[in-house]
């Protein structure tokens, strides 16, 4: 499995290898610090881009590894399919945006801290400079859409629930 780091060289790779089809965005970075990636796929990439997008993203929650490595088949293959119709059709009609690492604090708490820790992001509720097991906000509850609307049954209020969606969304 990979963590943060490592997910960061592979995009950095890739974009290297093959520039005519990606672009390698830093769209963003985690409450402990640690930078969030995107690539974005296609051919004849353009800023303003009026293709059809799709959007594929893993490791919501950190402890989540598949999520990670299943992202990154996606670009491997979007990426290493020379000669394959249906690919070439997907680079040709789409843009294809793939974060492989959403939340590189719980990926990083999972693999080098604790495997009981990772779900959540790396917020510091009780502010003591350290990150505790049941600390952050579970970022796949934390959505504006419907925020709360389903109160404890589809997440919870409570900071030390590992369905913590946080004191407000977004």
């Amino acid at each position: 499995y990979k963590n943060p780091a490592m997910v960061q060289a592979i995009l950095e790779t890739w974009h290297k290898l093959h520039p005519e089809l990606t672009r390698l965005e830093k769209i963003g970075h985690s409450r402990e610090g640690r930078s969030i990636f995107a690539m974005a796929i296609g051919r004849h990439l353009e800023a303003d881009d009026d293709r059809p997008t799709v959007f594929i993203n893993g490791a919501h929650h950190g402890n989540e590894l598949l999520s990670v490595e299943f992202v990154l088949d996606h670009i491997a293959q979007l990426l290493e399919s020379k000669g394959d119709e249906r690919v070439d059709r997907w680079l040709d009609n789409f843009v294809v945006w793939a974060v492989p690492v959403v939340n590189p604090d719980g990926l990083e708490a999972f693999l080098e801290v604790s495997a009981r820790t990772g779900r959540k992001n790396g917020e510091d509720h009780n502010h003591d400079g350290s990150r505790g097991r049941l600390e952050g906000v579970d970022l796949n509850r934390n959505y504006p859409f419907r925020w709360g609307s389903l109160g404890e049954a589809g997440s919870r209020s409570r900071k030390s629930s590992v369905y913590y969606r946080g004191e407000k969304a977004g």
